[in-house]
């Protein structure tokens, strides 16, 4: 069960990045924004079962490196329903940056996760 939770930590990472790149560039050509949301859905849904994944591995007895891990993780889930919330009303170009930079957010979060097992 550890080594799924390591496989999901990379998937993570590149759903982070995935996330970084599809919504950058949708910001910055101005195109491509109802793209944008079946992404930010597939993140979301990467980091959730990875949380969930985690949280089984501690109930079962297993325990992070550190205990910030923790409350990485739970940043990790929250940064982008919180991005969401925060371009909800912003027009398509400016949704597409905040979730950018969401993105940016995430993906450092998804690395510290991976670095602090």
């Amino acid at each position: 069960m550890a080594g799924l939770h390591v496989i999901g930590s990379v998937v993570s990472l590149v759903a982070a990045g995935m996330l970084v790149v599809g919504a950058g560039v949708a910001a910055l050509s101005d195109r491509g924004h109802g793209a944008i949301r079946p992404l930010v859905g597939l993140v979301l849904g990467v980091f959730v079962a990875q949380s969930l994944l985690g949280l089984v591995l501690l109930l079962g007895g297993g325990a992070p490196s550190e205990g910030l891990h923790i409350l990485y993780g739970i940043g990790l889930v929250i940064v982008i329903p919180l991005a969401q919330s925060f371009a909800a009303e912003a027009p398509d170009r400016a949704r597409s940056g905040v979730l950018a930079v969401a993105g940016i957010l995430a993906l450092a979060l998804a690395w510290r996760l991976f670095a602090t097992g």
